[in-house]
């Protein structure tokens, strides 16, 4: 897979052409790793739409099947067929100020959220996700990766990020001497990196969440703020 932005991609580029023992590779565009789809042009259209599809047949399911179940029965069936295929990874592909991407899968969620309370297609989605007490796929995309950099900042995993405070940085008492210090990058593409979404998420939060003293804490004062 020969890998570069959409312009350069369509100009005048030879063709990728490798072998092994004489055995011809294939050219791809995008294949599936580790279940996330990654694209030679470095966007997430191509996992997007699969999720889309997945999800969609999932629901569809849901549809067909409601009438048979009870209404805990549908939340736990969207709770494990549907949820785990909009959090998978997302910390990896969700946002990246792709508006129109990330759309689709929140209507994908509204659209659950009025199968299992019956509701009109066109009836409100904000009612529809407040009485299921369901946060938006952003806010959940936003706490996944705050809980990430919790993880790392108190060993709960390991990681390869250089994460100082400023305070570890210069040493002046500032008022963000508390707040990790952001990867450096070169271009705006760099502030795509999930690395530095999640450390500029982290430092978005209130310092009484941030010092949280065990991640169950830490967990409950989160959902609290969102």
């Amino acid at each position: 897979m020969l890998i570069g932005s959409s312009r350069k991609l369509a100009g005048n580029i030879r063709t990728l052409s490798v072998s092994i023992s004489n055995y011809g590779i294939s050219n791809v565009n995008s294949f599936k790793y580790l279940g996330v789809f990654l694209s030679n042009d470095l966007t997430w259209s191509k996992h997007i739409d699969y999720l889309t599809s997945k999800i969609n047949q999932r629901l569809g399911l849901l549809r067909r099947i409601k009438y048979l179940l009870p209404f805990k029965a549908q939340v736990l069936f969207y709770n494990g067929l549907v949820l785990p295929l909009f959090d998978y990874a997302d910390v990896v592909w969700g946002d990246k100020n792709n508006i129109t991407l990330m759309n689709k899968l929140q209507t994908l969620q509204k659209k659950a959220g009025k199968i299992i309370l019956d509701k009109p297609l066109y009836s409100s989605a904000s009612e529809a996700l407040g009485k299921l007490n369901w946060i938006t796929l952003e806010q959940r995309r936003f706490y996944h990766r705050c809980l990430f950099v919790y993880k790392c900042v108190n060993g709960y995993i390991y990681h390869s990020m250089d994460l100082l405070t400023a305070g570890d940085v210069h040493g002046y008492n500032t008022r963000n001497k508390d707040k990790l210090r952001l990867p450096h990058v070169t271009r705006n593409w760099g502030k795509q990196r999930m690395c530095y979404q999640a450390v500029n998420d982290w430092n978005s939060l209130e310092i009484d969440i941030r010092t949280s003293l065990n991640i169950k804490l830490f967990k409950h004062k989160l959902l609290n703020s969102l």
